[in-house]
């Protein structure tokens, strides 16, 4: 057997899908913190700046707000050997909001924020891995096609397991169970 000596290719949205999914676990966590609801501001505001004209005055005014929502955040620049990070100011512990705010910059930076969504279904913030994704999981878009058309989905649901189980009929690879004697 032949193997290959290569490693696999890396899809090009690896690291905003990491990023994308940091900050979704992080909006998903619990909302009693000022600072979690000024990130989800920050990430609206964001994703509207991403669809006006950047020279166009609104663009300009989401900026101002954007910047306004962040100078009330307290972090501080930090210098490490390997380069700038941010930390909190002294007198507070905001790490998770530091590592949600350095994702919103990131994800901003790459024009990849617009795929951080709301499930239609569950609300729940998910990265979307491509961008017809509306929901976070297969019980959300089975809850989704259900909501959609409540007694249609059930008919169709059903017809597609009659024909599914009139083609396993005739499959020559498929073994059926006999029953066991009593």
């Amino acid at each position: 057997m032949k193997t290959l000596n290569r490693l696999p290719r890396a899809s090009p949205l690896a690291r905003e899908t990491v990023w994308g999914a940091h900050l979704a676990e992080y909006l998903n966590g619990p909302a009693e913190e000022p600072e979690h609801w000024r990130i989800v501001y920050i990430v609206t505001c964001e994703r509207r700046l991403e669809t006006l004209a950047p020279d166009s005055r609104a663009a300009g005014d989401a900026r101002h707000v954007i910047n306004s929502a962040v100078a009330e955040l307290l972090v501080v620049p930090h210098r490490r050997p390997d380069g700038w990070r941010w930390r909190p100011a002294p007198g507070t512990s905001t790490l998770p909001l530091l590592s949600a705010l350095e994702a919103v910059i990131q994800l901003a930076s790459q024009r990849v924020l617009g795929r951080l969504r709301q499930c239609e279904v569950c609300q729940k913030w998910f990265f979307a891995a491509n961008g017809k994704k509306v929901v976070c999981a297969d019980r959300c878009r089975s809850a989704k096609f259900k909501q959609a058309d409540p007694t249609g989905f059930k008919e169709k649901r059903a017809a597609e397991m009659r024909k599914w189980r009139a083609t396993l009929k005739g499959h020559p690879n498929l073994k059926r169970k006999k029953k066991p004697r009593r």
